[in-house]
């Protein structure tokens, strides 16, 4: 049986030419998904802040 090991040349340059694509695809991902995050947030609080001034107009309102 002709194992050459883990550490051969030939397999380790595959292997980290594997990572490599995998590693930048994996950051592309993530790096989308934390715009995602980030854009959901932003939208969360703007709708937020939009119900609070609804509720202080409509409070004004039936003040007067």
């Amino acid at each position: 049986m002709n194992n050459p090991g883990l550490l051969h040349p030939d397999f380790v340059s595959e292997v980290s030419g594997i990572i490599g694509a995998s590693a930048s695809q994996i950051t592309n991902v993530v790096s989308k998904s934390m715009m995602a995050v980030g854009l959901i947030i932003v939208l969360g609080t703007v709708a937020d802040l939009i119900q609070i001034w609804i509720k202080t107009l409509k409070a004004k309102r039936q003040k007067n």
